[in-house]
C-alpha cells in the first residue's frame, strides 16, 4: 500500500510528498524543532502527517519532549473523523500526559505498561496496521453488499 502525506504549517518547514509501505517510513518524512527558550536543553519536536487517497482527511501525529536527547513526554495519535466523532476524532492513540502512560482507543482510556517509547512507537505502528486493516475490510464488506 502507499499513503501519501504532506505537512501544512510553518513556512520554514520544508513540504515533502511521501510514499511509504509503512507507518515507520511515513513518521521518518517530516521533522519540525522547536526548542524552548527557557530551557536550551529541552526540545519539542512535532511530526504531523495528512493522509491521503482513501483515508484523506485522517491524521498521523507524533509530538515528543526531549530533554538531553531522552523522550520524557510523548504523544502518538491516529486521529479520523469519519471513523470516530469523540474524543477529538482520535481513533487510537498512545501518551504519558497526566502523570501515566495510557492509551485512547474510541474514547476509552486505559493505562498501559511502558517500557521505552521506541517500543510504544512499535505498538502504535502495529496497532494502526491493524486498525486500517479491519477498515478496508469493512469497506470491502459494504462493497460487497451494494453489488449484492
Amino acid at each position: 500500500m502507499n499513503y501519501g502525506c504532506h505537512y501544512r504549517g510553518a513556512e520554514s518547514l520544508m513540504i515533502e510528498p511521501c510514499h511509504a509501505d509503512r507507518i515507520s517510513d511515513v513518521l521518518a518524512v517530516v521533522h519540525l524543532r522547536v526548542a524552548r527558550k527557557s530551557k536550551p536543553a529541552r526540545q519539542v519536536e512535532l511530526h504531523e502527517y495528512r493522509l491521503k487517497g482513501k483515508r484523506k482527511g485522517a491524521l498521523l501525529k507524533e509530538e515528543t519532549h526531549l530533554e538531553d536527547g531522552k523522550v520524557v513526554a510523548n504523544s502518538l495519535a491516529y486521529i479520523n473523523l469519519k471513523r470516530f466523532a469523540g474524543d477529538n476524532g482520535r481513533v487510537l492513540g498512545f501518551d504519558n500526559s497526566h502523570g501515566y502512560h495510557h492509551r485512547h482507543f474510541l474514547g476509552r482510556v486505559e493505562p498501559v505498561d511502558f517500557s521505552t517509547y521506541a517500543a510504544m512507537a512499535e505498538r502504535f505502528i502495529k496497532e494502526v496496521h491493524e486498525l486500517w486493516r479491519v477498515e478496508d475490510e469493512e469497506e470491502k464488506g459494504h462493497h460487497h453488499d451494494r453489488l449484492g
